[in-house]
Formats: C-alpha cells, sequence, structure tokens
C-alpha cells in the first residue's frame, strides 16, 4: 500500500497536524478466461483465479450463475434461465475482498428456433406471398 498524509486547513490558512494511514492494495483479479459455452446454453466452463466466486450477469445485469473456482482455477457455472438465444453475458471472477475482475465477454449460443411465419397472404394470382418472421431470420 501507500503512505498518505491527510492535513486539514480552515479559511485562515491554519493547518491540523498530518493525519498518517496507509492505503491498502487492492489489486482485482484476472478475469475469467478460455470461456466455453454448452452446446445448450445451459453452462459456461472456463478458468478464474483459484478460489474467487466467478458470476455471470445478463445484459440487463441479472444474476443468472455462480459458483467457486476449484484449486486449479476450472469452473463449471450453470445458468438459470439457460441463455440460448445469442445473448451477450459478463462473466466475472470476485476475490474474498470482494473486488471484482473486469468482465469477460461471451455470446450464447443461438439455438431457439425463430417463431413460424404470420399474418401470411398470397396474392391473386398466387406468385407473392407476404407475411411477417422473426427479424433477421430467413423465410
Amino acid at each position: 500500500g501507500e503512505q498518505l498524509s491527510l492535513v486539514q486547513t480552515d479559511p485562515s490558512g491554519n493547518a491540523s497536524s498530518a493525519l498518517q494511514f496507509e492505503v491498502p492494495v487492492t489489486t482485482a483479479p484476472a478475469s475469467p478466461s478460455d470461456l466455453v459455452f454448452a452446446e445448450d446454453g445451459s453452462s459456461i466452463s472456463g478458468t478464474a483465479p483459484a478460489g474467487t466466486r466467478v458470476e455471470v450477469h445478463d445484459a440487463n445485469g441479472t444474476l443468472i450463475g455462480t459458483v467457486v473456482a476449484g484449486p486449479d482455477g476450472s469452473f463449471t457455472v450453470t445458468l438459470d434461465p439457460a441463455q440460448a438465444n445469442g445473448e451477450l453475458l459478463d462473466v466475472v471472477a470476485i476475490d474474498d475482498g470482494g473486488v471484482s475482475s473486469l468482465p469477460a465477454q461471451i455470446t450464447a449460443p443461438d439455438i431457439t428456433a425463430p417463431a413460424a411465419p404470420t399474418e401470411l397472404v398470397i396474392n391473386a394470382d398466387g406468385s407473392v406471398i407476404t407475411g411477417r418472421a422473426e427479424p433477421g431470420s430467413t423465410v
């Protein structure tokens, strides 16, 4: 840590005696790495500093899974709910002092089938079909 001095001065310029204190060292743990999604979106495996609490948050910041990394740093965290629609997730490692790593990001697999097209209309001569489908999907 660092040694700091704190001195208070009033409007007349009178200074208090210096108060000495030490700033504790707070080094953030390394971010989780080697992240791999289960094919069904139910869990994420990877590595993080041994003994850190690994947390997974969805795009809204909601905690959807937590686990403690093992002695070798490996972990598998179960997600609730499973993520299978291309969601972007943040994964952090948190040490015993509550200090969080920078988030590692991973994108969930997109294995959710699109909804069937709706509002289908065929023109009079049968050559054109119009309707609604999931944005970006191929019809």
